[in-house]
């Protein structure tokens, strides 16, 4: 197993026993509440955690080096709350994670996917954890943001991501044809939208792309015109390469492109 603190591992020995048996003060999550994503209330089930010496030091589960990553993540589980999220392992709560979910009760998406996403950010083989704080699906803007938490495979915990959540928003994880690893953000907001890249680099996220497209009046007041602007990032340094003008004819699916020379 990976290597964590002595001193750690003693104070999970000895308060662990006391705090974090399952059947002493730990909650433990039903099949029931595993097979719903719907967040509802009921007159017996408070709307903040009251979990105060569990949580203080929660429950760990280092992982093997020979651990296969998606076998480790099929034990864990999340169940939200108003004021965050529970952290399952094996159905049993061992972590709790603060964040504002108050508002997914209010909305009409219910859907897990909707403010949970349980994807590997920094490409390590081990599922990280985002959940949104906010979700604006109008016609006019579409951006989910909120809070992320990296995983710690040599406690088997998560851990507040500052560098994401300077972010704020959602970032994607992808392979480009290349096989090169990269994030973007997508923010839309009144038929303008705004598309970032960023890479690992030395373990720090740097921005490397950034695309922004905006609408324009068209000459035929049938069809509807766009500009995009391409930029790219060397050391800090911000540089237009490319921009391009995009015109749907008649409400048509996909646009005219041409390129437009950078002066």
């Amino acid at each position: 197993m990976k290597k964590y603190s002595i001193l750690l591992a003693c104070m999970i020995v000895f308060s662990g026993c006391a705090k974090n048996d399952p059947e002493n003060s730990m909650e433990t999550v039903s099949d029931e509440s595993q097979e719903t994503t719907e967040f509802t209330e009921s007159t017996t089930e408070p709307d903040y955690l009251a979990y105060d010496d569990p949580f203080i030091l929660p429950m760990i589960f280092p992982v093997p080096d020979d651990a296969d990553p998606y076998e480790i993540r099929k034990h864990y589980t999340f169940v939200t709350r108003k004021n965050g999220v529970i952290v399952c392992y094996n159905k049993m709560g061992v972590q709790f994670l603060e964040a504002d979910c108050s508002w997914i009760n209010t909305s009409s998406y219910v859907c897990e996917s909707c403010y949970l996403d349980y994807s590997d950010f920094d490409f390590d083989n081990y599922p990280d954890f985002f959940v949104a704080e906010k979700y604006d699906s109008s016609y006019s803007s579409l951006s989910k943001s909120g809070k992320y938490f990296r995983f710690n495979p040599d406690m088997g915990l998560f851990e507040p991501w500052e560098e994401l959540n300077e972010i704020g928003y959602q970032v994607n994880p992808y392979r480009n044809s290349n096989l090169e690893e990269k994030l973007n953000t997508n923010v839309w907001e009144n038929g303008a939208y705004e598309v970032k890249t960023y890479q690992w680099q030395d373990e720090k996220l740097v921005m490397i792309e950034r695309k922004c497209q905006y609408p324009v009046e068209s000459e035929n007041p049938e069809d509807k015109t766009y500009y995009s602007n391409f930029f790219s990032y060397v050391n800090g340094y911000e540089e237009l390469y490319k921009r391009e003008k995009l015109v749907y004819v008649n409400h048509a699916e996909w646009p005219q492109v041409t390129e437009i020379p950078i002066e």
